[in-house]
């Protein structure tokens, strides 16, 4: 699998990290109460704000062999 996930382009790396990252938060979310609009948001948030960070220190750079 990490193989596999080396190779993939770097925004389908940080599209993947961010639809995890929201589900998780979707999942956290959806154990307090039923589904809200303000989840949904910040579900988004929470997603965007791993996949900055994640950007920022090099994370979905392209591995060189």
């Amino acid at each position: 699998m990490k193989t596999y996930w080396i190779k993939l382009p770097p925004r389908t790396r940080a599209l993947g990290v961010f639809l995890a990252t929201f589900v998780l938060a979707m999942l956290g979310f959806s154990i307090t109460g039923g589904p809200e609009q303000v989840d949904l948001l910040f579900g988004i948030y929470i997603g965007g704000l791993t996949t900055y960070f994640l950007a920022r220190w090099g994370t979905f750079a392209t591995r060189s062999p």
